[in-house]
């Protein structure tokens, strides 16, 4: 077989009994650990027969015991055994001097050097564990690991200490050192498979009644090099179809001082970024991948937020509440923000709500969304929209702004570019024709006194009716260079007029339509001819019209030459038989209403975020103060590591 090599530690609370001690007081075992490896230095895996013997001195020639171990399992290179729990360990072997444990693996030789058993191991003589210790500073498992204690029930292995100093103080306290390649562990936990109960790989408990700072687990990391540094590091494997959870926090408050379930900072002090928290998903798997998954359930009228995000920007740099991006990867729909709301009261129900407070001159986004697609896919910055479900207004996305300076307000502004051959709409906007209520592709409201419903810079086309409750005019700039205002005249039928010049030859003339005209309007039917003469004459009047013609005679036989001008009215094609056509609901009166009612809802809702602004300014004060705290405790802290690292040295 293929030669393997141990690093052969003793455990130093070992539970066995010497020869001046009651041997019923504890059991003739010892719990022993080792570390086997490939001859190339890799970790082995597998079960052995492994055989352990004590001998009186170094050469190893006559044994005081030998147990043999025939199925030792061995994981990551590890394993555990009890000595004496094949052949029992006699009192005599033991005898106040140094002895030595020898291990031989399947048919390999015995290995050399002997390991000796130092005092440590002695421990066993203590049939009371729990001694007074006066002059004791440190008491440690073994100098040279890796060791381990087993125990049947209870608790293996238990660290104590009590003291009333204003230095730090350890129950435990682990450390590791590798000068080569290897992995550092300053302390490794595992359980076994074993069992149905729950299973914890490290269980911390925190205990605190002051005003300080209780950490159930606490990790700090430093890494001196250009690696990744981890304060704290948590993998599951992918055995079993229960739910895996790389982190599981959870947080239990029962005052008016915030819960976290999980809190994480992080401080750069040079130019890299600084992420409080980064979560990601390997590509692997068929099911949704999620980086972040944030619930919240409230049951009191305080606010209830999956997803809460604050930046604060002190300098001129851009400050995101939140940021979301996806990559151009894939032929699936790419969603920035992807925001889905369900309401079943009366209150409202938003997918997604952004809201932003600058008190300088620069911008303020309550969500800003950026999309890219390089292929021939659509690219939305943002994609909203709601459910059928329930009877309330419903809206695809919502927008308010919200200002008290002299600066333009918008509570809705939309920018487009193209830089192909493309269309480009800053805005778009469609409604479906399902349902029987009234569809609008734009509704929008403004006081006449102080404002426009609409104000477009450049040409206007609309494809259908245009319906105005007031009247439509053309500004035109005179003189004085004021802008004066011209009116449209009005009929109740759907005339379109054209006018001419033409002139009489011998008290007559035949005067023909414009072709094009003829094909806006309808002259199949009665359509209106007005003369106005050029000159003096016996008078002008209009027989023979046809689709196309009209004549024009001087009245009571005359034949003068006379110049004249016309104009002709005639129905506008496809609209020959409307005249004073009712207009759709709602009414004016029914408009009035919605808008009072929309008023009054967006009155009430502007108190509710003056109210909202106010606790988010309460909620920034209070995170400052955390953070200044959270500032204190890290110096704390560096100065608590720089005590440990000057103890571990005079260890």
């Amino acid at each position: 077989m293929a030669r393997k090599s141990f690093v052969l530690l003793l455990v130093g609370a070992i539970i066995f009994f010497l020869c001046s001690v009651s041997s019923a007081d504890v059991p003739h075992m010892i719990s022993y650990s080792g570390k086997v490896t490939k001859v190339h230095g890799g970790p082995l895996n597998g079960t052995f027969q492994v055989t352990f013997s004590i001998y009186p001195d170094t050469s190893g020639s006559v044994a005081d015991w030998t147990e043999a171990h025939p199925e030792v399992v061995v994981k990551h290179g590890l394993f555990s055994v009890l000595l004496g729990s094949v052949n029992p360990l006699p009192s005599s072997v033991f005898d106040g001097n140094i002895k030595y444990l020898g291990v031989r693996v399947e048919s390999d030789p015995e290995m050399r050097p002997l390991t000796p058993i130092v005092s440590v191991a002695y421990a066993y003589r203590a049939g009371k564990a729990d001694i007074d210790c006066e002059d004791c500073y440190h008491r440690f498992v073994n100098v040279e690991g890796p060791d381990s204690v087993v125990a049947a029930s209870d608790m293996a292995f238990q660290g104590k200490v009590s003291g009333g100093s204003a230095s730090y103080l350890s129950g435990i306290g682990g450390y590791g050192e590798n000068t080569s390649t290897g992995d550092v562990y300053g302390g490794y936990f595992e359980t076994s498979t074993s069992g149905t109960g729950t299973h914890y790989g490290i269980l911390a408990e925190g205990q605190g009644a002051s005003s300080a700072w209780t950490y159930g687990s606490y990790g700090f990391s430093r890494n001196y090099s250009a690696g990744p540094a981890w304060g704290g590091f948590f993998v599951t494997s992918t055995a079993g179809t229960g739910n895996h959870y790389g982190l599981g926090a959870y947080g239990y408050g029962s005052s008016s001082a915030p819960t976290y379930g999980s809190y994480s900072s992080a401080e750069n002090t040079s130019t890299g970024p600084v992420y409080g928290g980064v979560f990601k998903t390997s590509p692997s798997g068929t099911g949704d991948h999620y980086a972040v998954m944030a619930q919240a359930y409230g049951s009191s009228s305080a606010w209830t937020q999956g997803v809460v995000g604050f930046a604060d920007n002190p300098s001129s740099g851009y400050a995101y509440g939140g940021n979301f991006y996806t990559s151009s990867s894939g032929t699936g729909y790419h969603f920035g923000v992807n925001g889905t709301s369900y309401g079943s009261s009366s209150a409202y129900a938003y997918g997604c709500r952004g809201s932003a407070t600058s008190t300088s001159t620069g911008r303020a986004y309550g969500v800003s969304g950026t999309a890219e697609n390089t292929s021939t896919g659509n690219a939305y910055g943002g994609s909203f929209f709601t459910s059928d479900s329930g009877s309330g207004e419903h809206y695809g996305i919502t927008a308010s702004g919200y200002a008290n300076s002299s600066a333009k307000t918008y509570g809705c502004w939309g920018s487009a570019r193209n830089d192909g051959s493309g269309d480009v709409y800053g805005g778009y906007f469609h409604t479906y024709d399902f349902g029987t209520g009234t569809k609008y592709g734009v509704y929008a409201t403004a006081p006449v006194e102080q404002g426009y419903a609409g104000y477009f810079q450049g040409d206007v086309r609309i494809t259908d009716s245009l319906v105005v409750l007031g009247g439509k005019s053309v500004a035109v700039r005179v003189n004085n260079g004021e802008y004066r205002l011209l009116y449209c005249q009005e009929s109740p039928e759907n005339w379109f007029e054209d006018f001419g010049e033409d002139r009489l030859t011998n008290g007559k003339t035949i005067v023909n339509l414009d072709p094009l005209f003829c094909q806006t309007v309808n002259t199949n039917i009665t359509y209106h001819v007005f003369l106005t003469p050029g000159g003096d004459c016996n008078g002008l009047y209009v027989i023979n019209k046809t689709p196309a013609s009209f004549e024009v005679r001087e009245l009571q036989g005359g034949d003068s030459n006379m110049p004249f001008s016309y104009r002709i009215v005639a129905k506008r094609k496809g609209y020959e038989n409307i005249r004073l056509a009712k207009m759709g609901e709602p009414t004016p009166q029914e408009m009035a209403a919605k808008q009072a009612k929309h008023k009054a809802e967006f009155e009430q809702e502007m108190v509710k975020m003056r109210q909202e602004k106010l606790g988010m300014e309460e909620e920034r004060a209070r995170m400052e103060q955390e953070r200044e705290e959270m500032e204190e405790e890290r110096a704390r802290m560096e100065q608590q590591r720089l005590e440990m690292e000057r103890e571990r040295k005079l260890r």
